[in-house]
């Protein structure tokens, strides 16, 4: 099937024009699904993020799965139909511990599900993510986070599976299984080693070689070798290169000793950072055609068409350079089976996203990612002998998902199982217990009466 994939991809290759070429090294993502968003919306991209994460703002109630299906399907058929070859485009998005089309599923963060040491649930929590982002038609998706977390002034230290390669490694691999099994592209992130000194994110970093292979590589490794079919470029610089345009990891590790065979993308507007972040390039043109020579194939998440163009106007980029970043986008499509089945049915995917299988496998999530420090006698809660019990800070008020790379943009998650958890607490006690909510700042004076 690869080798068959390539060939197709070879052949279509030999059939496009330039222009058509560009296209699918482009992207695009349009915030705000409204009324004007079909005229907004170039239908040539190569690749888009999916409309489902923007439909849900200004409604009483949130887009159904549905109904996010039927947008894509309308999205990916209007592509099909203004494309000279009827190419389909990847739609995409992210996926951190969650569909992040709308109310999908919610599992624990990253560093929550660390905490299970668990590679299995890790594995069937992907499936489950995979699966609700496959019924809707998003077939890429962003995750897993296998950046090695050691300092923890880091502010992203939440998206990873922790400081331990090892632990890192298995979670990783184990969350690419699950989401590649449903015919979803996982993209492990952000290649390679995502922070500098003191935690400072995206920053330059003076990390050895050595330190790479032993600490940061292995982790993108192992989520290859089980089949993640992209990976996401980080923002940062390493030995003086910007990863986004650094031929060393991008090629040589990547695809020359590793022998990876997908495709990689920016993260959102790294070549642009190029130039306007690392000061290495004078231009757009000059900053998309460093990062496609280097091995960088898809440039996210907004059309830059114009600058590729430019770019090999100039001779800054060669149409043979070029050819290599398509075909791999190419072959990525025939493999995902994108020209067979570019569409989704919508009322499979209503009666498929949440359903009881996957609540329960959140609820044994969450239990399994529960680390319990101190437990002096208190739990388990016994209602008879609560009295009185204190609930502080306004985290008790907050259904704490959507935040964070899941859920849907702009719009609260919603969903008739999630209370707050000072809500589940009410429901748990019962009418005879008092529960005393206070202000972090009241605690003080509220507590030792709880």
């Amino acid at each position: 099937m690869p080798e068959q994939a390539k060939r197709r991809a070879e052949a279509l290759l030999k059939e496009l024009t330039l222009d058509e070429k560009i296209r699918q090294v482009t992207s695009d993502m349009l915030f705000d699904v409204d009324e004007t968003y079909n005229d907004r919306r170039n239908p040539l991209c190569g690749s888009y993020r999916n409309p489902g994460h923007f439909m849900h703002q200004n409604r009483e109630t949130p887009a159904s799965p549905a109904e996010v299906t039927a947008q894509i399907n309308q999205d990916v058929r209007r592509s099909m139909e203004a494309q000279p070859h009827g190419i389909p485009p990847i739609e995409n998005g992210e996926a951190l511990h969650g569909a992040q089309w709308g109310m999908g599923t919610n599992f624990p963060q990253p560093i929550g599900l660390a905490s299970s040491f668990d590679p299995d649930l890790v594995e069937r929590v992907g499936d489950a993510i995979g699966k609700e982002c496959a019924a809707v038609g998003v077939r890429q998706v962003f995750s897993p986070v296998v950046n090695v977390a050691r300092d923890c002034r880091w502010g992203r230290t939440v998206e990873t599976y922790g400081e331990d390669v090892t632990l890192t490694c298995q979670l990783g691999a184990a969350m690419c299984r699950g989401l590649q099994k449903n015919g979803v592209i996982a993209t492990p992130k952000h290649y390679a080693d995502n922070y500098g000194a003191g935690g400072r994110d995206s920053n330059y970093s003076e990390t050895s070689e050595r330190t790479m292979r032993e600490v940061f590589l292995p982790p993108f490794k192992a989520c290859f070798d089980a089949g993640a079919g992209s990976v996401m470029a980080a923002y940062n610089g390493w030995d003086g290169v910007p990863c986004s345009a650094n031929r060393r990891l991008l090629t040589e590790i990547l695809r020359e000793e590793w022998q990876f065979n997908g495709f990689v993308v920016s993260d959102y507007c790294g070549v642009e950072g190029l130039c306007r972040s690392h000061g290495l390039a004078r231009s757009d043109a000059e900053a998309a055609a460093m990062a496609l020579k280097a091995g960088l194939d898809v440039i996210l998440p907004f059309d830059r068409f114009d600058a590729v163009k430019e770019a090999v106007e100039k001779g800054y980029l060669t149409q043979e350079d070029l050819d290599k970043n398509v075909l791999r986008v190419l072959t990525a499509k025939f493999r995902l089976g994108l020209f067979e089945e570019p569409f989704k049915d919508p009322a499979a995917a209503n009666a498929l996203v949440r359903n009881g299988a996957h609540r329960r496998l959140a609820l044994e999530a969450a239990r399994e990612s529960i680390v319990l420090l101190k437990n002096e006698g208190v739990l388990p809660l016994k209602k008879e002998r609560c009295g009185r019990i204190g609930v502080f800070g306004q985290s008790a008020l907050l259904i704490p998902i959507g935040a964070n790379y899941s859920g849907p943009y702009k719009s609260p998650w919603q969903g008739e199982d999630a209370p707050t958890p000072l809500e589940a607490l009410q429901a748990f006690v019962g009418a005879d217990t008092e529960v005393v909510f206070g202000a972090a700042d009241e605690i003080e004076r509220l507590a030792p009466a709880c």
